[in-house]
């Protein structure tokens, strides 16, 4: 099988890749010698967000925050979460209530959701699809926030 080359991050000289193939991994370069390798698991996305963190790290650079604004009707507790669509969910036991940031900086609060659909959206291998299968269009919700 042939590997594919993704860039994934580039700021400067530093280069963060996605390698795919019969040995899938990420790379992260600094003046065109890799300077670190992740080997690739099926948690791959989660993955990919640490190794854009080190490379923007070693970059220098200073990513933005998914949240600027904190509403208190947001769950206390958010979770990061692997996907390339939500960033964190958050959930209240007490109203029952899902807490979704997604990766444009937009959040949302969906009512009626029980804390089992919680755990399946927060441990899913792609909590995008689980938020397709769990929640979109079968629970109700409101943006109470969206990043500057």
């Amino acid at each position: 099988m042939a590997a594919t080359i993704t860039s994934i991050f580039q700021h400067a000289n530093v280069e963060a890749l996605m390698v795919t193939g019969s040995k899938p991994r990420f790379e992260i370069s600094v003046d065109g010698q890799v300077a670190q390798v992740v080997i690739a698991t099926r948690q791959w996305q989660s993955e990919r967000k640490v190794v854009i963190a080190a490379a923007q790290a070693l970059a220098g650079v200073t990513p933005e925050p998914t949240v600027v604004v904190r509403d208190p009707r947001m769950a206390a507790k958010l979770h990061p979460v692997a996907s390339s669509f939500i960033a964190q969910v958050g959930y209240s036991t007490k109203r029952h209530e899902l807490t979704v940031v997604f990766t444009s900086g937009r959040v949302f609060i969906y009512t009626a959701v029980t804390l089992g659909e919680f755990n399946r959206l927060r441990r899913a291998h792609s909590a995008g699809k689980a938020f397709h299968a769990i929640v979109r269009g079968k629970k109700s919700g409101f943006e109470v926030a969206q990043a500057a």
